[in-house]
């Protein structure tokens, strides 16, 4: 039923996803970069096929080294492309300065923050920070990210937007607001909670041709729900049903003057499926908490003694 795009992790678990695909797998990771510059490439033409000239932010880390692939297929590809590099390529290690290296080698170039007064960027691309940031950005970091932001320029974050802490979803002061967010191996938790949303825009998710195997490999802190879970969960229901069929549910709640949570908790369940539900309140609401609601059934209770024959019928409480 799950599929890997909807198995939701921290940035921790998708390191231990990498970890996975590499080690035991045998992917090189040079090739994991390879393949999420393709596919940030891939999701660029889909989503803006009409736009040619291209800004790439690319920083000093793996982030950076999937801008630098991006950059040089979308230069084979006949794109006009500028990189802006916040760290220059020769301080690069590993596999991010082997795709400096090769974007170089390819005849490209790269610019230092800031860039040209004169440049109309048509589409950025955010690959500053990635999902390793645990800290508010800062220098020309914040500077980059607050330029982007500026623009009337479509945006692509590589990964997940600089600034946002893919864990919980919390924006920093500085954190990219793009329009599309392609993120890579493992779906991050943050972009779906808090402020994640406002900055993602649109998530596409691309396992970089991982088996599914790795993604089992890795216990998920989340699911995200979508519609073919909820059709799923909530199947067609037989005709020849009532109310009785389904369950009955017990809401207990709603103090003197504070009759709202209980009553939208009824309405929730009925909402969930559930065949009946009844709301245990105290008797100056018993009157009126179903008023909008008649499908709710509401038992005004003084004494937690009254509950005892609700409690011994119902399915749930």
């Amino acid at each position: 039923m799950r599929s890997q795009a909807d198995r939701l992790y921290t940035a921790r678990q998708v390191r231990m996803l990498d970890q996975s695909a590499i080690e035991a797998h045998g992917i090189p990771a040079l090739e994991l970069m390879e393949r999420a510059g393709q596919s940030v490439f891939a999701a660029a033409r889909e989503y803006f096929p009409e736009v040619g000239n291209w800004l790439i932010f690319c920083g000093a880390g793996n982030n950076g080294g999937d801008g630098y692939v991006l950059a040089r297929l979308a230069r084979q590809a006949g794109f006009k492309v500028t990189v802006c590099a916040l760290k220059p390529a020769s301080t690069l290690q590993g596999e991010a300065a082997s795709t400096a290296q090769s974007w170089l080698a390819s005849g490209g170039d790269t610019q230092a923050w800031p860039p040209a007064a004169d440049l109309v960027p048509g589409l950025i691309f955010d690959a500053l920070l990635g999902t390793g940031l645990d800290r508010a950005p800062e220098g020309d970091f914040a500077a980059a990210i607050s330029w982007m932001n500026q623009q009337a320029a479509p945006v692509i974050a590589v990964d997940a937007p600089s600034g946002l802490n893919v864990d919980t979803g919390n924006a920093w002061a500085e954190a990219v607001k793009a329009d599309l967010t392609v993120t890579f191996i493992g779906n991050k938790r943050g972009l779906y909670t808090a402020d994640g949303p406002d900055h993602c825009g649109q998530v596409q998710y691309a396992s970089l041709q991982t088996p599914a195997s790795v993604q089992a490999s890795v216990k998920d802190s989340g699911i995200l729900i979508r519609q073919n879970i909820i059709e799923y969960l909530l199947p067609r229901r037989p005709r020849n049903s009532h109310k009785g069929s389904f369950g009955w549910v017990l809401g207990i709640g709603g103090n003197s003057q504070m009759s709202g949570a209980v009553r939208l908790c009824g309405e929730a369940a009925l909402r969930s499926g559930a065949g009946k539900v009844t709301l245990a309140t105290v008797p100056e609401h018993a009157a009126m908490v179903n008023l909008s609601c008649p499908e709710l059934m509401v038992r005004g209770v003084k004494k937690g003694r009254e509950l005892i024959s609700l409690l011994e019928q119902v399915n749930a409480c």
